[in-house]
């Protein structure tokens, strides 16, 4: 980089620290899968760090509501994926597109300051904060992969290992460090020549609930897109954590029991690991739902309870499309996983956790702007007993215990036995339950750098009992599961999912 453009980059708050011509044949950064039936060599072009336009803030402190504190180290961190088909070589991103990409996030950062800056917690503090410092900024890199995009971004079963390549690695100091600070965003764009790209983010869930998220990415993406330097007013994140801070009690009593955390959890390690090698033979797929397959699920989960006595009048109406998905999803699962006959007859309970943004419908009084930055979520939970899950009115018995769970936190108020939530979220986790993140509200196939709409968006915080519920590129009602399974499991759950629209027919 010659001296003026690299004074114009940092007139732009943007730092370069690494520039690998392309044509390297060091392969930096190269990561494979562990089993080494396919390799996915990412090569590292460029590193750098993006701040705010220098001047453009004064230092910011942000505290943390109780919605936050839930999500302090160690717990894991947000990682997601956006894939676009992009028909250019290497040689012309990286000099037509990637500056550009690099002045908008720029100029994005300065209202979303938060994720530039950085969790601290020092010793002197009484509870830790978010701390923006000007001049702050997050990590940004380019890599090449010669990989096949087309695979990658698609819906059938992947390995996982193949994906942590894609984004980037963030490290997380414990709790235990007297010099606790952290960064809380990181971003990777990959090129696929001639193929297309995947942009990669790892956040702390700490800063941001799934909702920030997307709006952070199209808020990126329209100032890439656009040219306009700025977000409309009604665009513009909300930061005022008064709004949810007037629930000083529950911050209170959340950040006692954190503290006692803060003197026993990781005394043996002083640091978190980012570890993105996974069991080698978990898969992740994506299954797509449409209209019809929603209005077959109720149709058959209806003519169930007509055949079972036992189970109350729960109608039609009652059943939402998120239900229904949620449920049919939850006992494939267990079926998937429980194949063994002792299974079906077993009387341990199954847990199901259904997180609720507390934005919407007024959840909150005072109402909380969609455009709240940080987290904002409660949840509730379905209990059902395995064997109850295996039988034959399965999915029906699942649809009532969510739909009955969602309406009592609705009814009670979603903030009703608040003050337990931390304790209570501790102990359902050990009980290892299901649970589902994102949301179809989110919209996000609506994010638009310039090149189209996203190919896929894909979670890396689905595995195990975690789903993903998202919308679909597709539009028209349909909507994507994600989940990620041992093969043979996924193998089982795949042939169980569909079954209905031969049985429901």
């Amino acid at each position: 980089m010659s001296g003026l453009q690299e004074e114009k980059e940092k007139g732009r708050g943007i730092r370069e620290i690494r520039s690998l011509d392309s044509s390297t044949s060091i392969m930096q950064g190269v990561h494979t899968s562990t089993d080494m039936a396919y390799t996915n060599p990412v090569k590292v072009l460029e590193h750098c760090y993006i701040s705010p336009p220098p001047g453009s803030l004064s230092n910011k402190n942000l505290p943390l509501t109780f919605f936050d504190l839930i999500w302090l180290p160690p717990y894991p961190l947000v990682k997601v994926l956006f894939f676009y088909e992009y028909s250019y070589s290497m040689h012309h991103f990286k000099n037509t597109i990637f500056p550009d990409l690099k002045h908008s996030l720029s100029l994005t950062l300065q209202h979303f300051y938060p994720l530039a800056g950085h969790l601290v917690w020092p010793q002197k503090l009484s509870e830790p904060e978010i701390c923006y410092v000007d001049g702050d900024s997050v990590s940004l890199t380019l890599a090449e992969s010669d990989g096949d995009f087309q695979h990658l971004s698609g819906n059938h079963e992947r390995d996982v290992n193949h994906f942590h390549c894609l984004v980037p690695k963030l490290t997380l100091l414990s709790m235990t460090d007297p010099d606790f600070s952290i960064a809380l965003l990181a971003l990777q764009v990959t090129v696929f020549p001639n193929s297309g790209i995947c942009i990669g983010l790892t956040a702390s869930h700490v800063a941001l609930d799934g909702r920030t998220l997307v709006h952070f990415m199209k808020s990126w993406a329209s100032i890439s897109r656009t040219g306009v330097a700025s977000l409309s007013l009604d665009s513009l994140p909300f930061h005022d954590r008064n709004v949810i801070n007037g629930r000083k009690e529950l911050k209170t009593i959340y950040l006692h029991e954190i503290k006692k955390l803060r003197e026993t959890i990781e005394q043996k390690s002083s640091k978190v690991s980012d570890n993105h090698i996974v069991q080698s033979d978990i898969v992740q797929a994506t299954f797509v739902v449409n209209q019809n397959d929603v209005e077959r699920l109720k149709q058959w989960i209806l003519a169930m309870r007509k055949k079972d006595e036992d189970q109350t009048s729960i109608t039609a109406s009652h059943l939402s499309t998120y239900t229904i998905i949620c449920a049919h999803t939850w006992v494939c699962s267990i079926k998937s996983r429980s194949m063994d006959v002792s299974a079906a007859k077993s009387l341990d309970m199954e847990i199901f956790v259904v997180v609720m943004d507390c934005r919407i419908r007024d959840r909150l009084d005072p109402p909380i702007p969609e455009t709240y930055f940080g987290n904002c979520l409660t949840g509730c939970v379905a209990t059902v007993k395995r064997s109850d899950l295996m039988g034959e009115y399965g999915i029906s018995i699942a649809a009532e215990a969510i739909t009955k769970a969602i309406n009592k936190r609705l009814d009670d108020g979603v903030l009703k036995g608040a003050e337990n939530l931390l304790s209570e979220m501790t102990a359902t986790i050990a009980k290892q339950p299901f649970a589902v993140a994102g949301s179809p509200r989110y919209r996000i196939y609506d994010t638009d750098f310039g090149w189209g709409r996203p190919k896929k968006y894909e979670s890396l915080s689905v595995g195990g009992r975690n789903i993903s519920l998202y919308d679909c590129k597709n539009g028209e009602g349909s909507l994507e599961v994600g989940v990620a399974f041992p093969k043979l499991q996924m193998d089982y759950f795949s042939s169980l999912f569909y079954r209905f629209r031969s049985d429901a027919g």
